[in-house]
């Protein structure tokens, strides 16, 4: 198997039949029918129909009953069978462009991975602005969003996964130890030039939505400082309500 595409998903009736549809759509576009792959859809205890409508696509699914995106991505890797990884979040797809630079990137013999930036569609300006706003970030220092992620599986299981002791920025972690193991065996990380689409639905415009990003922003850093200073010992736990701008629950 050369790749295995996993998608965590919670309550994602509205979106996910679309995204896995233009996903399959992509993928026999740009790598064609004799490509091996598989489409792993891990559900974190949805209560509508995003399980069914992926197992009807052709999907795997896998469940994972504990909201913490870490834990849901890496209960994805742990019945992939792919030599690379590619998580995409359930609300994203990939363009063309983007499946042609992954497909070029598989074919180099010291890539360790890849990651992108996001382009947002639908929802107001509110939305893109605070979504995007990270972007020149992540090109600059060649970090990725979690909504797409490519490694080499051999490097995932080596490092251990996602954190499971963070419940936001993750991927910046992942990337950061991802890198460190990759500079050992001469591999290295590369940053797509085609972003990633995805929705823009976090876009309320209100004091307590903007309350709620700037506190669940601002811990997400704390957090995060604090795994990277501290002992794993010494390391707060975090939990899955201290962060609604992610956790809120989606009907």
């Amino acid at each position: 198997m050369d790749l295995s595409v996993i998608i965590p998903a919670f309550n994602e009736e509205k979106l996910i039949g679309e995204s896995i549809e233009r996903i399959q759509a992509g993928m026999k576009e740009v790598f064609g029918a004799n490509f091996l792959w598989e489409l792993i859809l891990v559900d974190n205890n949805s209560t509508d129909e995003t399980a069914r409508i992926a197992k009807d696509l052709g999907a795997k699914v896998v469940q994972e009953s504990i909201h913490q995106i870490s834990r849901v991505r890496n209960a994805g890797a742990s019945i992939a069978e792919g030599k690379y990884l590619l998580f995409i979040d359930a609300d994203s797809y990939p363009p063309i462009e983007l499946l042609f630079e992954v497909k070029e990137n598989l074919t180099l013999k010291n890539s360790l991975g890849a990651g992108t930036t996001v382009d947002v569609q639908g929802g107001r300006l509110w939305s893109k602005l605070q979504m995007e706003r990270l972007n020149p970030f992540m090109r600059l220092f060649s970090y990725t969003w979690g909504a797409f992620v490519l490694c080499r599986r051999e490097v995932f299981e080596e490092i251990g996964g996602f954190s499971e002791d963070l419940f936001a920025l993750e991927e910046i972690e992942f990337v950061r130890r991802l890198k460190k193991a990759g500079r050992k065996k001469g591999l290295k990380f590369h940053m797509l030039k085609t972003p990633l689409i995805t929705a823009g639905r976090k876009d309320e415009l209100s004091l307590k939505a903007v309350l709620q990003l700037f506190i669940s922003h601002s811990l997400a850093v704390i957090f995060l400082l604090l795994h990277l200073i501290l002992p794993k010992s010494l390391r707060p736990k975090g939990k899955s309500g201290l962060f609604r701008f992610w956790y809120g629950r989606r009907s």
